[in-house]
């Protein structure tokens, strides 16, 4: 069986339980396409999604953009590329119509766990503070990461860490750990090392690490340690939700 097609089915089986081996396989060759390489677009560090709606601006209504990089909602998909086709046809035939709808139904459920999150929320800001919660919103904003975020966003977010301390030269995380946590450095500075303990960089106040792990196999992929005895805030992550 090939590589692509053996992932693709533990993939299939991991979450619906034991299914046969497809009859065919179809699959694109996106890495090898001479006009992309197999690259998609991202918002980078500075950037926000208003660097998004700019690409889609049209030029004099002769010159006009679609695909995944114009489509701040569904950017780096297919999905972004097909609605970031449609908008153009609409823009085009001056015709909004043409648009895809956006329909939203309410059910029980939903209400119900909006309710639940609500009460969370409001129970961990009334145990930080309100002093507490605008000291991490500060910290929050002030970051490359955070930066964009809108602020009722951030005081939410602010609610989720938990502020931890270490000595110089203690690991925040080993290479290969269990990786469920990321860090915002409050105060002092840590280095991100590789395994052979080489030097990639450092981060102070604002500095976010341990996201990465996150993703992929859940584990950690670097060492960071200490360098100046840094107050960190820290928020624990399960199955991608912060708790």
């Amino acid at each position: 069986m090939p590589e692509c097609e053996s992932w693709a089915l533990n993939v299939v089986r991991d979450i619906f339980g034991d299914r046969p081996p497809p009859r065919s396989v179809e699959r694109t060759q996106w890495s090898r396409d001479p006009f992309s390489s197999g690259s998609y677009s991202y918002v980078a560090v500075g950037s926000t999604p208003n660097d998004i709606a700019t690409l889609a601006e049209p030029v004099d209504d002769k010159l006009y953009f679609a695909g995944e990089a114009t489509y701040r909602y569904h950017w780096a998909g297919a999905h972004g590329a097909f609605a970031s086709g449609i908008r153009e046809a609409a823009r085009i035939l001056d015709d909004p119509a043409v648009l895809i709808p956006r329909a939203f139904t309410e059910n029980r459920r939903w209400r119900d766990t909006m309710m639940r999150a609500t009460r969370l929320f409001n129970a961990m800001s009334q145990s930080v503070g309100v002093e507490e919660i605008e000291s991490r919103v500060a910290l929050l904003v002030n970051g490359d990461i955070f930066s964009a975020v809108p602020p009722n966003e951030l005081r939410v977010l602010a609610t989720m860490f938990e502020p931890v301390t270490f000595d110089a030269g203690e690991l925040l995380c080993d290479l290969d750990a269990p990786a469920d946590r990321i860090y915002v450095i409050e105060a002092g500075r840590v280095e991100v090392r590789l395994a052979d303990g080489r030097f990639v960089v450092s981060h102070g106040p604002g500095g976010l690490v341990g996201e990465y792990g996150l993703f992929q196999r859940g584990r950690s992929t670097g060492i960071v340690v200490a360098a100046a005895s840094p107050a960190v805030y820290s928020t624990r992550w399960n199955n991608g939700r912060a708790g």
